[in-house]
């Protein structure tokens, strides 16, 4: 892929506190990042909010932000989160402005950006 999004995908927001958002508008997917990493937000029991952009009939990508501002990449063939299509991909240090860019990367069903940022580990 170079980069042009996927056609026809759905795009699914979890904010930390539960609560899933179809089609996130750039402003809630803002919002569900300044929520999780807030100063006063640690919270082990809520510790992370995911964006997932799929298909009803094919692969699932899930791009997970922590509270300490850790990030987690996932590929999966399909939404039952069954076979892996490549191993985990994590980062440590993310900023708010990352964050947000990756995950309307993500939204637009541009792969490709996020596929190539900055990961520092793969697997588990």
């Amino acid at each position: 892929m170079s980069g042009e999004p996927l056609a026809h995908g759905w795009v699914i927001l979890t904010k930390r506190f539960g609560g899933d958002f179809s089609n996130p508008t750039a402003a809630e997917l803002e919002g569900a990042l300044h929520e999780l990493f807030a100063q006063d937000a640690s919270d082990s029991e809520h510790p992370d909010a995911w964006l997932r952009y799929g298909y009803d009939d094919g692969p699932t990508c899930v791009l997970t932000f922590t509270y300490r501002r850790g990030a987690r990449f996932e590929e999966w063939a399909d939404q039952d989160y069954g076979s892996e299509l490549v191993p985990r991909r994590e980062a440590r240090d993310v900023s708010d402005a990352e964050a947000l860019t990756l995950w309307k990367h993500l939204a637009s069903g541009d792969l490709e950006a996020v596929r190539t940022w900055r990961w520092e580990t793969s697997g588990r």
